[in-house]
């Protein structure tokens, strides 16, 4: 069984978390291994929680902060166990020219699980020094560089 929805860009954050959960419930959650979603998803604990089987996780117009995808009282555990490819597309960074977060994210991930991800960068993003470019590379499975500022 395989279907998608696309929710509309102008539902308020509310109404957007309401309408996920409310979908999420009625989707059993072993069938949900793909998930696209915009910044508002990265804050649905109860969304991602509620998805454990997700293989792909396209975020667009995230913040990468030192908590993302580790959410309160799931912080120190691996929230996504299955994923395999995660890309980000047009994100931001709380400080332009700090990619610590990323790759906290990355080592918390290759640490917790002994596994490690595809990660693709696309979209408008801050530039990436060729220091951080090579221990990103070091973290990953594959690295895949789109568009940056």
């Amino acid at each position: 069984m395989s279907f998608s929805a696309v929710f509309d860009g102008n539902l308020s954050q509310d109404a957007g978390e309401k309408l996920c959960t409310d979908l999420v419930a009625v989707t059993p959650r072993e069938n949900v291994v793909k998930l696209t979603g915009g910044a508002s998803v990265c804050a649905m604990g109860s969304l991602l929680i509620a998805t454990p089987n997700i293989v792909d996780l396209y975020l667009i117009q995230s913040v990468v902060t030192d908590t993302f995808l580790r959410l309160g009282p799931f912080s120190h555990t691996k929230l996504l166990p299955s994923l395999r490819h995660l890309c980000l597309d047009y994100f931001a960074l709380p400080n332009n020219d700090d990619w610590s977060p990323l790759k906290v994210y990355l080592i918390h991930w290759q640490t917790s699980s002994g596994q490690t991800i595809s990660l693709r960068l696309c979209g408008k993003h801050a530039p990436i020094p060729p220091n951080v470019v090579e221990e990103i590379e070091g973290l990953v499975d594959e690295l895949n560089l789109g568009y940056s500022d």
